[in-house]
């Protein structure tokens, strides 16, 4: 290190990882996998570093004694493994009431009415408007980004990138949020998905164009078949596997011989239900994909299924 011309000792530690280098499996599992182990009071999702304690029950005063058991869990789980909680990206938020405000290091967090976990905008609300919102506006950035950086490229090369800047954008949380996404919500990213396409074309961004027979010439997919293609996968495999368990009672009828399960009730609540919808698009696979054995050849199968 050099200050005003003074260099100081050279120092080396023989503890920890230096920012910006790599963990050993050991120190990496000390790190992440540990506190999904100790955590006692709460359920833990995590991904790599990023991670969410979640805590229920049946009043709002056990929920929020729960949430206090939770953060001195935390601290103290910190505290023993010699890492510092990044209070800056610290969150509360709170499903059906409003947690209160807890403290940590002095520091006051007050529940919040929306959080990012992994690119994904989760609302108290349980809606996606917000996530939509902000995905739109990434897909028309990605639009115009396409525009000044590829203006020299040719219609297949300004293809390649709205492949990855615009459909890669949809397709990362998909499967999030696209099952319960409103018709109006899909239409606007539609409609914001179509900016990219002007963009491959180098048509004007405003006025009447034939947005889908664009699509159809350049072999892209809607808004639609995508949510059909990720669906579809996830069907694939969560029943592929206990599909035969299900349907193993019974007389063989033609539904049975196709491995169709019974329809759950979708009206209502129901019919938001991330395993009921998933349903429906099982029944829909053609039996070879049914009993495709692997999950690329499922892929492969799906995708030529949805082929726009």
């Amino acid at each position: 290190m050099e200050l005003d011309g003074v260099a100081s000792k050279p120092w080396s530690s023989t503890t920890g990882s230096g920012q910006g280098r790599r963990f050993s499996p050991l120190f990496y599992n000390v790190g992440t996998m540990s506190h999904a182990i100790l955590s006692i009071n709460s359920d833990l999702a995590g991904y790599a570093d990023d991670e969410m304690n979640i805590v229920h029950a049946k009043t709002i005063e056990e929920c929020n004694s729960k949430i206090l058991s939770v953060v001195q869990e935390r601290m103290a789980w910190y505290k023993q493994i010699g890492i510092a909680l990044n209070l800056a990206k610290t969150e509360l938020i709170g499903f059906g009431f409003t947690p209160d405000c807890i403290t940590i290091d002095n520091r006051s967090i007050s529940p919040s009415q929306d959080i990012k976990y992994l690119g994904v905008c989760i609302q108290s609300n349980l809606r996606w408007d917000k996530h939509i919102h902000n995905l739109c506006n990434k897909l028309r950035s990605a639009a115009g980004r396409i525009r000044v950086e590829g203006r020299h490229f040719g219609i297949s090369d300004r293809k390649k990138l709205f492949m990855g800047w615009c459909l890669g954008q949809i397709y990362s949380n998909g499967l999030v949020f696209l099952a319960s996404a409103t018709q109006k919500e899909l239409n606007s990213i539609q409609v914001a998905m179509n900016a990219g396409v002007r963009a491959i074309y180098n048509l004007p961004r405003y006025g009447y164009v034939e947005a889908s027979v664009l699509r159809s010439k350049l072999m892209l997919p809607s808004v639609e078949t995508i949510k059909s293609r990720i669906l579809s996968i996830e069907a694939w495999k969560r029943f592929s596997k206990n599909n035969d368990m299900v349907l193993s009672s019974g007389p063989t009828t033609r539904g049975r011989k196709n491995k169709k399960m019974p329809l759950p009730d979708l009206k209502g609540h129901k019919g938001k239900l991330f395993g009921n919808l998933l349903v429906s698009f099982w029944n829909k696979l053609p039996l070879d994909i049914k009993n495709q054995e692997n999950t690329t050849g499922a892929k492969r199968g799906i995708k030529k299924m949805f082929m726009d």
